[in-house]
């Protein structure tokens, strides 16, 4: 194998997510001698498919003309892997290694549910039968990449996503924010929305402000949130562009993430980059990130009333609430800084295909 000069880098166009995320890890490669190259692959929509063909034969095209050494396929659930397929399916056809990168928490759920769809099922299997080894977000995803596909002969490797360091900071002091807690994401059951909701519901505090950033999946949220929250000072942003979301979690004091499922939340790191403490669900790398009184408050996913606890408990003492959100801010910079990434990212190609 020779030594990598070239990275192709798949992920999804858009905002938020996986796209957030490879954008910041395109925009900070600081690798000398090593080049990347972005392939975004469109959503599943009509402008999409009518984009689709253009990518895959820019990719193709580099191929055959050798300007690819290693190929960074990122994937999550539903359509993700099959979007995918054809981009690893040629590659493997060039003789060019894949790395498949797992940003999902649920992918390794769906793989074994006896519901899944056939073709679903087969194409990823497949998809993921061809890389070379894995780079994955929680010791879950570990054991079962390693016994259902490495089998002892793929490398399957921890690499925790990273972030950029906010370099702006909010005016004024900690307890001057103008927001206490924030919610980003999609408004949805999955995301707890409905547990925030009812924990928000019984806190009778008029003083709270709380702004939701993000689009609504079920069509009578607006209204219930806005019914059940009518005690409270509430914001809706609805989808704003990322550089607004980023803004928002500056001048907030926490975010809250009450999600059933998550793998390594990307949210969770970007609040902390932006001085916020963060209160969250017990669920994926979560807890490996938000530590429980030091940068911020766990409690156990879809139980409101532990939600109504852990806002009491991080807010009870706001010298101990500015204190966790400058430990987060601390966490970044020491180990999660999207500066050393690129260097972690090529290191890993290197083990997973052997090359010393």
């Amino acid at each position: 194998m020779k030594k990598i000069k070239r990275v192709a880098y798949l992920a999804p166009k858009g905002v938020g997510g996986i796209a957030s995320f490879s954008e910041s890890v395109v925009r900070n490669w600081n690798i000398p001698n090593i080049k990347v190259r972005f392939y975004r692959i469109p959503r599943n929509n009509l402008v999409g498919w009518v984009q689709y063909p253009f990518t895959l034969s820019s990719f193709v095209a580099n191929l055959f003309f050798r300007r690819i050494s290693i190929v960074h396929a990122n994937i999550a659930s539903k359509g993700s892997p099959i979007r995918k397929f054809p981009f690893v399916a040629i590659a493997k056809a060039f003789g060019i290694p894949t790395v498949i990168q797992i940003h999902s928490g649920k992918l390794h759920l769906d793989l074994q549910r006896d519901d899944a769809n056939p073709i679903w099922l087969f194409l990823t299997c497949k998809l993921l039968s061809w890389a070379q080894g894995y780079l994955v977000l929680t010791d879950e995803q570990m054991e079962f990449f390693k016994f259902n596909f490495a089998l002892g002969f793929k490398q399957v490797i921890y690499l925790p996503n990273h972030v950029e360091a906010s370099q702006d900071q909010p005016t004024g002091a900690f307890d001057s924010r103008t927001v206490d807690l924030v919610f980003v994401g999609r408004i949805s059951n999955e995301k707890g929305a409905t547990v925030l909701l009812d924990a928000l519901a019984s806190i009778e505090d008029p003083r709270l402000t709380v702004v939701f950033v993000g689009e609504y999946l079920v069509g009578d949220y607006p209204k219930k949130l806005e019914e059940g929250l009518s005690n409270h000072r509430i914001k809706f942003t609805g989808v704003v562009p990322r550089h607004e979301a980023l803004t928002i979690m500056r001048d907030s004091k926490a975010l809250v993430l009450p999600s059933y499922s998550e793998n390594f939340p990307m949210v969770v790191l970007e609040a902390f980059a932006q001085g916020a403490s963060v209160i969250a669900s017990n669920v994926g790398s979560i807890p490996k990130l938000v530590l429980d009184g030091v940068t911020g408050s766990i409690f156990t996913a879809g139980n409101s009333q532990e939600l109504v606890n852990a806002i009491f408990r991080t807010f009870h003492d706001p010298y101990h609430l500015e204190k966790m959100a400058s430990n987060g801010k601390k966490l970044i910079l020491d180990s999660y800084s999207m500066e050393v990434y690129p260097l972690k990212l090529i290191n890993s190609y290197y083990e997973i295909i052997g090359q010393e």
